[in-house]
Protein backbone atom coordinates (compact mmCIF):
# COMPACT_ATOMS: atom_id res chain seq x y z
CA UNK A 1 0.00 0.00 0.00
CA UNK A 2 1.06 3.32 -0.91
CA UNK A 3 1.97 5.51 1.65
CA UNK A 4 2.00 10.00 1.66
CA UNK A 5 5.26 11.08 1.34
CA UNK A 6 4.55 13.69 4.65
CA UNK A 7 3.86 9.80 6.39
CA UNK A 8 6.66 8.48 5.10
CA UNK A 9 9.58 10.14 3.79
CA UNK A 10 12.39 10.41 6.31
CA UNK A 11 13.75 13.43 7.73
CA UNK A 12 17.00 13.86 5.60
CA UNK A 13 17.92 17.53 7.82
CA UNK A 14 18.00 15.70 11.26
CA UNK A 15 20.42 13.17 10.45
CA UNK A 16 22.00 15.62 8.15
CA UNK A 17 22.42 17.82 11.62
CA UNK A 18 23.28 15.30 13.85
CA UNK A 19 26.30 13.98 11.30
CA UNK A 20 27.68 17.30 11.32
CA UNK A 21 27.45 18.57 14.85
CA UNK A 22 28.79 14.81 16.19
CA UNK A 23 31.27 15.22 14.12
CA UNK A 24 32.14 18.37 14.89
CA UNK A 25 32.32 18.04 18.60
CA UNK A 26 34.55 14.95 18.52
CA UNK A 27 36.70 17.15 16.66
CA UNK A 28 36.75 19.85 19.21
CA UNK A 29 37.76 16.99 22.02
CA UNK A 30 40.64 15.78 20.03
CA UNK A 31 42.06 19.00 19.61
CA UNK A 32 42.15 20.16 23.07
CA UNK A 33 43.76 16.70 24.15
CA UNK A 34 47.53 17.89 23.73
CA UNK A 35 46.65 21.02 26.05
CA UNK A 36 44.96 19.07 28.43
CA UNK A 37 47.37 16.18 28.99
CA UNK A 38 50.02 19.09 30.48
CA UNK A 39 47.27 19.85 32.84
CA UNK A 40 46.70 23.33 31.27
CA UNK A 41 43.99 24.50 33.13
CA UNK A 42 42.47 26.30 29.20
CA UNK A 43 42.93 22.98 27.90
CA UNK A 44 41.07 20.85 30.43
CA UNK A 45 38.30 23.46 30.31
CA UNK A 46 37.69 23.48 26.96
CA UNK A 47 37.87 19.77 26.32
CA UNK A 48 35.02 19.74 29.22
CA UNK A 49 33.09 22.11 27.68
CA UNK A 50 33.36 20.33 24.35
CA UNK A 51 32.44 16.70 26.26
CA UNK A 52 29.15 18.30 27.72
CA UNK A 53 28.54 20.14 23.61
CA UNK A 54 28.96 16.28 22.85
CA UNK A 55 26.41 15.03 25.04
CA UNK A 56 23.89 17.44 24.38
CA UNK A 57 23.96 16.83 20.64
CA UNK A 58 23.51 13.02 21.88
CA UNK A 59 20.29 14.33 23.78
CA UNK A 60 19.00 16.20 21.43
CA UNK A 61 19.13 13.39 18.47
CA UNK A 62 18.73 10.30 20.46
CA UNK A 63 15.64 9.54 18.53
CA UNK A 64 17.99 9.09 15.73
CA UNK A 65 20.39 6.45 16.90
CA UNK A 66 19.89 2.29 18.26
CA UNK A 67 19.90 2.37 21.60
CA UNK A 68 22.51 0.24 22.55
CA UNK A 69 24.57 2.02 20.58
CA UNK A 70 24.15 5.45 22.03
CA UNK A 71 24.13 4.57 25.52
CA UNK A 72 27.07 2.90 25.11
CA UNK A 73 28.87 6.23 23.55
CA UNK A 74 27.19 8.78 26.11
CA UNK A 75 28.48 6.59 29.10
CA UNK A 76 32.32 7.15 27.77
CA UNK A 77 31.51 11.17 27.04
CA UNK A 78 29.83 10.90 30.70
CA UNK A 79 33.01 9.55 32.19
CA UNK A 80 35.30 12.15 30.01
CA UNK A 81 33.30 15.00 32.07
CA UNK A 82 33.23 13.58 35.61
CA UNK A 83 36.75 12.79 35.26
CA UNK A 84 37.83 16.43 34.53
CA UNK A 85 35.05 17.93 36.82
CA UNK A 86 36.75 18.77 39.48
CA UNK A 87 40.36 19.41 38.30
CA UNK A 88 38.11 21.99 36.44
CA UNK A 89 36.44 23.10 39.99
CA UNK A 90 39.78 23.55 41.52
CA UNK A 91 41.22 25.35 38.71
CA UNK A 92 38.66 27.96 38.20
CA UNK A 93 38.63 28.26 42.31
CA UNK A 94 42.58 29.16 42.33
CA UNK A 95 42.14 31.60 39.63
CA UNK A 96 39.65 33.47 41.85
CA UNK A 97 41.97 33.20 44.70
CA UNK A 98 44.52 35.03 42.66
CA UNK A 99 42.12 37.73 42.16
CA UNK A 100 41.67 38.13 45.75
CA UNK A 101 45.17 38.00 46.57
CA UNK A 102 45.57 41.50 44.62
CA UNK A 103 45.71 44.04 47.12
CA UNK A 104 45.29 41.81 49.96
CA UNK A 105 47.33 42.52 53.40
CA UNK A 106 48.26 41.12 56.61
CA UNK A 107 46.40 38.09 58.22
CA UNK A 108 44.04 38.37 54.72
CA UNK A 109 46.57 37.83 52.70
CA UNK A 110 48.28 35.06 54.51
CA UNK A 111 44.67 33.26 54.76
CA UNK A 112 44.84 33.80 50.86
CA UNK A 113 48.32 32.11 50.67
CA UNK A 114 47.49 29.31 53.26
CA UNK A 115 44.27 28.30 51.28
CA UNK A 116 46.14 28.78 48.09
CA UNK A 117 48.89 25.81 48.94
CA UNK A 118 45.90 23.91 50.19
CA UNK A 119 43.99 23.78 47.26
CA UNK A 120 47.19 23.20 45.09
CA UNK A 121 47.59 20.31 47.31
CA UNK A 122 43.95 19.10 46.37
CA UNK A 123 44.56 20.05 42.42
CA UNK A 124 47.78 17.85 42.55
CA UNK A 125 46.02 14.79 43.63
CA UNK A 126 43.59 15.34 40.47
CA UNK A 127 46.38 14.96 37.79
CA UNK A 128 45.50 11.36 37.17
CA UNK A 129 41.93 12.18 36.42
CA UNK A 130 43.02 14.51 33.93
CA UNK A 131 45.35 11.71 32.44
CA UNK A 132 42.22 9.01 32.66
CA UNK A 133 40.57 11.43 30.58
CA UNK A 134 42.62 12.01 28.02
CA UNK A 135 43.35 8.61 27.80
CA UNK A 136 39.27 7.74 27.54
CA UNK A 137 38.98 9.62 24.16
CA UNK A 138 42.52 8.26 22.93
CA UNK A 139 41.34 4.68 23.26
CA UNK A 140 40.61 1.92 20.97
CA UNK A 141 37.45 1.73 22.85
CA UNK A 142 36.21 5.24 22.21
CA UNK A 143 36.62 5.17 18.49
CA UNK A 144 34.98 1.59 18.45
CA UNK A 145 31.76 3.03 20.20
CA UNK A 146 31.79 6.16 18.17
CA UNK A 147 32.02 4.25 14.81
CA UNK A 148 29.36 1.72 16.34
CA UNK A 149 27.39 5.30 16.65
CA UNK A 150 27.90 6.86 13.34
CA UNK A 151 26.75 3.31 12.08
CA UNK A 152 23.59 3.30 13.81
CA UNK A 153 22.44 6.90 12.38
CA UNK A 154 19.84 6.49 10.52
CA UNK A 155 16.82 9.06 9.79
CA UNK A 156 13.97 9.89 11.75
CA UNK A 157 9.97 10.14 10.95
CA UNK A 158 9.84 13.14 13.28
CA UNK A 159 10.43 16.73 11.16
CA UNK A 160 13.62 17.91 12.76
CA UNK A 161 12.49 21.63 12.65
CA UNK A 162 9.42 20.52 14.62
CA UNK A 163 11.39 18.81 17.37
CA UNK A 164 13.90 21.75 17.48
CA UNK A 165 11.11 24.22 18.15
CA UNK A 166 9.07 21.75 20.53
CA UNK A 167 12.64 21.34 22.53
CA UNK A 168 13.60 24.92 23.17
CA UNK A 169 9.68 25.33 24.16
CA UNK A 170 10.20 22.64 26.92
CA UNK A 171 13.98 23.96 28.25
CA UNK A 172 12.99 27.21 28.11
CA UNK A 173 9.59 26.83 30.12
CA UNK A 174 11.72 24.77 32.13
CA UNK A 175 14.04 27.38 33.12
CA UNK A 176 11.40 30.30 33.85
CA UNK A 177 10.31 27.69 36.66
CA UNK A 178 13.13 27.06 37.79
CA UNK A 179 13.27 30.50 37.93
CA UNK A 180 10.64 31.02 39.48
CA UNK A 181 11.03 28.49 41.97
CA UNK A 182 14.39 29.96 43.37
CA UNK A 183 12.61 33.47 43.56
CA UNK A 184 10.26 32.05 45.86
CA UNK A 185 12.77 30.45 48.17
CA UNK A 186 15.95 32.13 47.65
CA UNK A 187 17.65 28.60 48.19
CA UNK A 188 21.28 28.12 47.09
CA UNK A 189 20.51 24.74 45.76
CA UNK A 190 17.68 26.67 43.48
CA UNK A 191 19.88 28.90 41.84
CA UNK A 192 22.33 26.06 41.32
CA UNK A 193 19.15 24.37 39.42
CA UNK A 194 18.69 27.55 37.82
CA UNK A 195 22.61 27.32 36.49
CA UNK A 196 22.03 24.37 35.24
CA UNK A 197 19.14 23.90 33.11
CA UNK A 198 20.48 27.39 31.74
CA UNK A 199 24.00 25.66 30.37
CA UNK A 200 21.74 23.41 29.17
CA UNK A 201 19.24 25.91 27.43
CA UNK A 202 22.44 27.19 26.14
CA UNK A 203 23.78 24.25 24.86
CA UNK A 204 20.64 22.84 22.68
CA UNK A 205 20.26 26.75 21.31
CA UNK A 206 23.60 26.67 19.61
CA UNK A 207 22.86 23.37 18.39
CA UNK A 208 19.65 24.70 16.67
CA UNK A 209 21.08 28.15 15.86
CA UNK A 210 21.55 27.23 11.80
CA UNK A 211 17.98 27.28 11.88
CA UNK A 212 17.05 30.06 13.02
CA UNK A 213 18.15 34.04 11.96
CA UNK A 214 18.94 36.87 14.39
CA UNK A 215 17.46 36.62 17.07
CA UNK A 216 18.57 33.00 18.18
CA UNK A 217 21.91 35.27 18.29
CA UNK A 218 20.64 37.72 20.32
CA UNK A 219 18.99 35.09 23.26
CA UNK A 220 22.40 33.31 22.62
CA UNK A 221 24.42 36.14 23.83
CA UNK A 222 21.70 37.04 26.98
CA UNK A 223 21.94 33.18 27.70
CA UNK A 224 25.86 33.73 27.80
CA UNK A 225 25.56 36.52 29.73
CA UNK A 226 23.59 35.20 32.61
CA UNK A 227 25.50 32.46 32.38
CA UNK A 228 28.54 34.34 33.16
CA UNK A 229 26.80 35.71 36.53
CA UNK A 230 25.93 32.62 37.88
CA UNK A 231 29.47 30.93 37.28
CA UNK A 232 31.14 33.55 38.79
CA UNK A 233 28.11 33.05 41.88
CA UNK A 234 29.27 29.54 41.91
CA UNK A 235 32.18 29.81 42.10
CA UNK A 236 32.26 32.14 45.11
CA UNK A 237 30.17 29.86 46.68
CA UNK A 238 31.87 26.46 46.07
CA UNK A 239 35.23 28.63 47.35
CA UNK A 240 33.29 29.19 50.42
CA UNK A 241 32.82 26.06 51.45
CA UNK A 242 36.54 24.93 50.64
CA UNK A 243 37.65 28.12 53.08
CA UNK A 244 36.04 26.52 55.80
CA UNK A 245 37.35 22.73 55.13
CA UNK A 246 40.88 24.35 55.01
CA UNK A 247 40.29 27.10 58.32
CA UNK A 248 40.23 23.53 60.47
CA UNK A 249 44.21 23.20 59.84
CA UNK A 250 45.00 26.76 59.24
CA UNK A 251 48.01 27.97 61.42
CA UNK A 252 46.93 31.38 63.16
CA UNK A 253 47.60 33.88 61.14
CA UNK A 254 45.58 32.38 58.60
CA UNK A 255 43.02 31.21 60.71
CA UNK A 256 42.51 35.48 61.50
CA UNK A 257 42.45 36.10 57.56
CA UNK A 258 39.78 33.45 56.74
CA UNK A 259 36.96 35.47 57.90
CA UNK A 260 37.94 38.42 55.80
CA UNK A 261 38.29 36.15 52.72
CA UNK A 262 35.02 34.78 53.18
CA UNK A 263 33.95 38.84 54.09
CA UNK A 264 35.31 39.35 49.93
CA UNK A 265 33.49 36.81 49.07
CA UNK A 266 29.92 37.41 49.89
CA UNK A 267 30.70 40.73 48.92
CA UNK A 268 31.63 39.62 45.49
CA UNK A 269 28.92 37.52 45.29
CA UNK A 270 26.32 40.20 46.10
CA UNK A 271 27.69 41.61 43.20
CA UNK A 272 27.80 38.65 40.68
CA UNK A 273 23.83 38.20 42.09
CA UNK A 274 23.07 41.86 41.18
CA UNK A 275 24.20 41.54 37.77
CA UNK A 276 22.44 38.43 37.41
CA UNK A 277 18.77 39.63 38.65
CA UNK A 278 19.58 42.90 36.47
CA UNK A 279 19.86 40.05 33.11
CA UNK A 280 16.92 38.14 34.69
CA UNK A 281 14.59 41.13 35.02
CA UNK A 282 14.94 41.19 31.05
CA UNK A 283 14.91 37.46 30.24
CA UNK A 284 11.92 36.32 32.67
CA UNK A 285 9.57 39.81 32.44
CA UNK A 286 6.52 38.20 31.32
CA UNK A 287 6.20 39.90 28.02
CA UNK A 288 9.81 38.60 27.14
CA UNK A 289 8.75 35.04 27.82
CA UNK A 290 6.05 35.30 25.33
CA UNK A 291 8.44 36.37 22.85
CA UNK A 292 10.68 34.11 23.30
CA UNK A 293 8.30 30.95 23.02
CA UNK A 294 7.01 32.61 19.91
CA UNK A 295 10.46 33.07 18.67
CA UNK A 296 11.07 28.97 18.40
CA UNK A 297 8.37 28.60 16.25
CA UNK A 298 9.96 31.35 13.42
CA UNK A 299 12.20 29.31 11.75
CA UNK A 300 13.90 30.42 8.82
CA UNK A 301 14.92 26.94 7.65
CA UNK A 302 12.61 25.33 4.97
CA UNK A 303 11.31 21.91 5.82
CA UNK A 304 13.37 19.10 3.96
CA UNK A 305 9.73 17.22 3.34
CA UNK A 306 7.71 20.66 1.97
CA UNK A 307 11.35 21.22 -0.40
CA UNK A 308 11.54 17.68 -1.82
CA UNK A 309 7.72 17.98 -2.37
CA UNK A 310 7.94 21.15 -4.17
CA UNK A 311 10.54 19.56 -6.47
CA UNK A 312 8.98 16.90 -7.09
CA UNK A 313 7.08 17.22 -10.69
CA UNK A 314 3.51 17.00 -10.72
CA UNK A 315 1.74 13.92 -12.01
CA UNK A 316 0.26 14.31 -15.51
Amino acid sequence: MNMTMDAEAPCTLAEESASRLLKMQVRAMRKHLKTARTQDLDGIHDLRVASRRLRAVLTEHAALFEKAALKRFQRRTRRLTNALGKPRELDSLLVLLEKLRDGARGTMREAILYVTGWLKAHRDAEADHVAEGVKLVESPKFDKSLMALFESLNADNACYIETAASNLDEQFRNLALRFDLWQGSHAEEALHKVRVQLKKLRYSCEIYEPLYGAEMKDFLAMLREAQEHLGNWNDCRVLRGYLQQAAEGAPEKAKKGIPKVLASLDQANGQHLEKFNAQAATLFAPDRVADFLASFKSIKRVCCRKSAKEDTPAEG
